[in-house]
Order: structure tokens, then sequence, then C-alpha cells
């Protein structure tokens, strides 16, 4: 009777044995796991494939021409960039606290400039009057026009980086247009961005 005991413990024993081990190596199986999905993510950057811009895709363009393209680049969801002789960017308007009105600084101090019209970098969330769209249409005709026309207490008033507005600071000047694409998201969920780049000339 009592080796039947013994012999009861020893399987019992065993089993608990065959279960801790059973459970490290599931362990160990969902960690591995984890650890390979980690150092395999990727960057954004990298989900992007670039395609490099054919020679005819490049046309001159007046300033006052781009002023259509600047109003369906919200639309159309492209991004559009400007840039000086030099390849340097061309700053369009400072950047402000959607909040305060304030100009935002950067670490260095420095007052943050943009030189794009982008609705995936802009911040123009939808308003109790207006959807994101409108909004950034609204901003984009606020920066077009005199400053004179808005008050000091509006909120794009320290926005303004060419105080005559950005139409009559475009209208008289002569860009290079470039056109391009990316695709964004992995093969299944990729969606294609074009991009318009504006050299002044």
């Amino acid at each position: 009777m009592e080796n039947a005991a013994e012999a009861l413990k020893i399987v019992f024993a065993m089993l608990m044995f065959v279960l801790a081990l059973t459970l490290s190596i599931s362990s160990f199986s969902s960690a591995n796991g984890a650890v390979k999905a980690i150092v395999e993510m990727k960057d954004r950057e990298t989900e992007y494939t670039y395609i490099t811009p054919s020679p005819n895709l490049t046309r001159t363009v007046s300033g006052s021409a781009i002023i259509p393209t600047l109003y369906n680049a919200y639309r159309e969801n492209i991004e559009v960039y400007f840039y000086d002789r030099n390849g340097l960017p061309l700053y369009l308007y400072y950047k402000t606290d959607s909040l305060t009105g304030e100009r935002v600084k950067d670490d260095a101090g420095n007052e943050i400039q943009i030189n794009y019209i982008n609705l995936a970098l802009e911040s123009y969330g939808a308003t109790a009057a207006n959807t994101a769209l409108e909004n950034a249409i609204e901003h984009l005709d606020i920066l077009m026009n005199p400053q004179t026309k808005i008050n000091s207490d509006h909120k794009y008033y320290k926005q303004f980086l060419h105080t005559e507005g950005l139409y009559d600071f475009l209208k008289d000047k002569t860009f290079v247009e470039e056109l391009g694409e990316y695709y964004e998201g992995e093969e299944a969920s990729e969606v294609r961005k074009r991009i318009i780049k504006y050299t002044l000339q």
C-alpha cells in the first residue's frame, strides 16, 4: 500500500514537471514572438516606395498659376512644397499654436516656419461649423489676402510671414514645377501620394 502511495506521488510529481515544462516552453515561444515582432517592426519611412521623377514631369509656371493648385492640394490630398533657388525651404507662413495663436518655437527658440501646403502635416480639425477641409481652405484664403483683412486678435494673424499676403508674394515670381509620387503603406493597403515641388527661379 505504501509502495502504491509512493508511486502515485512520483507520477503526480512527474505530471507537475511536464506541466511546468510545457508552460515554460509556451511562455518562451510567446516571448520569442514578441521579440521578433519588435525587431521586424519597420519605421513608416521604410514603407514608402519612392519613384524618381521623370525629366518630362517638369515645367515652368508663374506664381499666379500655382494658386489653384494650392486649393486642389487640400481637396485632393496632394503635398506641395516650396524651395528657393538654392534648394532651401521657401517659407510661406509661421506656425502658430491653435489655442493661443502665438508663434510656435523650436527647441533652439526659433520661430517655426512652414514651406508646404499639406493636409496630412497641417492640423485642421473639424469644428462645429466646418469640416477639416473647409477649415484648411479658410486658412489658405486668409493667407492669400492682405493682413489688414483680419483683426489682430484673429487666430491666424501671427502666421503672416508675407504681410502683403501670400498671393501678392507669389504672383510675380516664376517657379519650376516638378511632379512625383510615392506609395505609402504595405502591399494590401498601399496608398498613392502625389507631390508637387516648386523651386523659385
